[in-house]
């Protein structure tokens, strides 16, 4: 209680200095993007050259913008070795609807001083804590400096902020205060000075806090503190002291002072933009990003009028101003809907260019990742057989199988689209990911990237470059008993067994799978624990004292992660009794269309768009294999191009691609070599099966399999009855 107790002494200051917010001033638009969008303009914030973005601060009406340059000294015409390079921080300050300025509002010679955080003041000044060099020890200020450029320090924060000797000046932040005053926070206390630079009030605290002040004006003050390792979002009144929480806010949400109510704030997430009411605690969503045309994770800040609300965001280090100028985002549009279970930054990032670029569509997310993910796969299902589900959904292996979807006329076939589309063809393709991603010469799903798993072993187990059959492993778990203990979770077993079965693909829909497999697999699992046992010792792997554990390869850096690893008699064997070489293709950034849409067309644009020249360079994930032919060579062709670096002696030397830590000695991993490239390759070609999930199949297996765990059923017994109970379900989907 003592601990919360003084949490609301903060709160008491924020009562303290709560008065009225500055009115807002008249929105002016700015200059149309052209591409189709009507309730939105955007214009380009120029900067200069040199310069680099390095923050922004928005509060009400105004804007700071700060960016980092470096300035060289070449005056005198000396020569580039002699001419000598400044690095400076510069601001520059805007207010709703003027133009940008050209020229920075101030600046600082990092080699001087250096701004730690700053505010947008009173009267066009702007206030800094800031850090000056001095000969004994730097000295800590807070700065005002007025529109014409003159400065005036308000306070020295050496001892009002730092005389207790707990952390530094760069754990403080500056707050705005109507009224002039001023507000630092920092985990260990406040201060409240006044314009003459006087303590209104302090208090410091015996144990750092996670808490702060994000607003304080009004008759309210919006408040952030940590409790049960969350942020929680409060309230305090000013009038009678009384505290309240904001419910339902992502633990992502920023917030911005409004041009307008002085107790209303922008409430902004990487999905929507929403008006969040402090008096109430309740808040009104304006508008989703997407429909904008804006990817959520690129905004920056919010500012101005309510009623057209700008906005900062940057996209290819490019900063933009826009303004949302009202209106139905869907006017004049056919509006599609996307389904998908897990939030994607890529996904996002693909539905705001295509509203943005194509005025004769619009597509709105649908988040069905509210539930657990087998409800959110049943009401998909539900949803999706009844006619009213999302036109386009984003399909994850995990949880969801094309094959039985499209089996039910569920999901639209694409091949036709495949094959006629100018944009990526069968042939563009990977053939083993095709491959596998074939029903009876039908294609549900298409993914633009994927991952490349199994089990990873010794040659001794598993001599490289051949399949590991379900018997071999249980022959080595006999012999060799002692390994037993450090691998993989029996439900881990058994999950990949339903991946091997449901995995495998083909033109004419069958899978070449080991006789008897749910019987090993099952055996398989029963040497496994309960938990799986996560193995810290590397040298483990190295030693042969590891016998296998699972491996997920996404690019070539980690194929070679993986051979440092274990060493370089490691073999890539797949998933035991597996189809082709027994590598699992992990689907990623993956989409179906639905076949009850109405709009099959525009969903496919949608689907086709990630393999276009444009967005792959700018749109669709390079972070794992690309499922396009010409482009997975690439990558592989890029990742062998070796770094160097010159050692003290003046030697090249060939700069590792990643380094880790194993028993305290540092090991190297470097670029991998043509041979290396090959065997990756062949195991990327070998691949016949790609990850389909069932979580319902899953609950069966684990529940019938139990049975056997426990010794009060056969294995054949609970084989029979998992086969009879996956035909039923099969029957009912039906």
């Amino acid at each position: 209680m003592m601990k919360r107790a003084k949490a609301f002494s903060l709160l008491a200051l924020c009562a303290a200095i709560l008065c009225s917010c500055g009115a807002a001033t008249d929105a002016a638009p700015q200059e149309q993007s052209g591409s189709g969008m009507t309730v939105m303009s955007m214009a380009e914030i120029p900067m200069k050259e040199d310069e680099t973005f390095s923050g922004i601060r928005c509060c009400g009406d105004r804007i700071i913008v700060e960016t980092g340059a470096a300035e060289t000294d070449d005056e005198d015409g000396a020569d580039a070795e002699s001419s000598e390079t400044t690095y400076v921080q510069r601001f520059y300050y805007a207010k709703a609807g003027s133009d940008f300025p050209e020229e920075p509002f101030c600046s600082f010679d990092y080699n001087e001083r250096s701004a730690i955080d700053f505010i947008a003041g009173e009267d066009g000044n702007v206030c800094f804590i800031l850090t000056e060099a001095a000969e004994e020890e730097d000295l800590a200020k807070l700065l005002e400096v007025s529109a014409d450029g003159s400065e005036r320090t308000v306070a020295d924060l050496n001892d009002i902020c730092l005389g207790s000797g707990e952390g530094s000046i760069w754990d403080w932040g500056i707050r705005a205060v109507p009224g002039g005053d001023f507000l630092l926070v920092s985990k260990y206390g406040y201060r409240l000075i006044s314009q003459e630079g006087e303590i209104v009030r302090r208090e410091d605290w015996k144990e750092p806090r996670s808490y702060d002040v994000l607003y304080a004006g009004g008759k309210y003050a919006l408040t952030l503190q940590a409790e049960n390792f969350q942020t929680v979002h409060g309230t305090f009144r000013r009038e009678n002291g009384k505290i309240g929480t904001l419910k339902d806010i992502s633990q992502g949400a920023r917030f911005n002072r409004t041009g307008n109510g002085e107790d209303t704030l922008y409430m902004y997430t990487n999905m929507e933009a929403s008006l969040c009411d402090l008096s109430t605690g309740e808040h009104t969503k304006i508008f989703d990003w997407t429909d904008i045309g804006i990817q959520g994770d690129s905004v920056l800040g919010m500012y101005g009028d309510t009623q057209a609300p700008r906005f900062l965001f940057r996209e290819d280090d490019i900063l933009y101003e826009a303004q949302w100028n009202g209106g139905d985002t869907g006017t004049k549009r056919t509006e599609l809907r996307l389904g998908y279970v897990s939030d994607s930054a890529a996904t996002r990032q693909a539905v705001a260019m295509f509203n943005r670029t194509n005025p004769d569509f619009l597509i709105r997310m649908v988040d069905y990742g509210t539930e657990d993910e087998s409800a959110a796969a049943m009401r998909l299902y539900t949803e999706l057989t009844a006619g009213t589900g999302p036109d386009i959904f984003q399909m994850d292996g995990g949880y969801m199988d094309d094959r039985t979807m499209g089996e039910r006329g569920i999901l639209e076939d694409l091949t036709p689209y495949l094959e006629s589309s100018q944009v990526v063809s069968p042939q563009n393709l990977l053939p083993s990911v095709y491959q596998a991603l074939q029903t009876e010469g039908k294609v549900y799903m298409l993914p633009t990237n994927f991952q490349l798993g199994g089990f990873i072993t010794k040659e001794k187990w598993a001599p490289a470059g051949q399949t590991w059959t379900a018997d071999e492993l249980l022959r080595v778990l006999e012999e060799e008993p002692e390994l037993r203990d450090n691998m993989s979770s029996k439900r881990h077993m058994l999950e990949y067994c339903l991946s091997v079965m449901f995995g495998a693909g083909g033109e004419d829909g069958t899978s070449v799978l080991e006789d008897g497999l749910l019987e090993k697999y099952i055996r398989l699992a029963e040497y496994m624990p309960e938990e799986a046992v996560y193995i810290t010792d590397d040298s483990l792997r190295r030693d042969g004292k590891l016998l296998f554990e699972q491996f997920v390869l996404m690019d070539s850096e980690t194929y070679m992660y993986y051979k440092s690893q274990w060493g370089e008699d490691v073999a890539f064997v797949g998933f035991p009794g597996g189809a082709g070489n027994g590598m699992m293709l992990y689907p990623d950034n993956c989409y179906a269309v639905s076949a009850q849409s109405r709009h099959k067309d525009g969903a496919w644009k949608f689907v086709e768009s990630f393999f276009t020249r444009e967005w792959q360079e700018k749109i669709t994930p390079n972070y794992a294999f690309s499922v396009d032919r010409d482009r997975f060579e690439q990558q592989l062709k890029d990742a062998e191009e070796k770094q160097w670096y010159t050692d003290r002696d003046g030697r090249q030397q060939e700069a590792p691609v990643l380094t880790y830590d194993m028993n305290g000695e540092e090991i190297e991993v470097f670029a991998p070599r043509p041979e290396d490239t090959d065997s990756l390759r062949q195991m990327v070609e070998g691949a016949r099966m790609i990850k389909r999930g069932d979580m319902e199949g899953l609950r069966i297996v684990q529940e019938e399999a139990a049975y056997y765990f426990a010794g009060q059923k056969s294995l054949e017994e609970v084989a029979d009855i998992i086969r009879s109970r996956m035909e039923l379900m099969a029957e009912e989907r039906k």
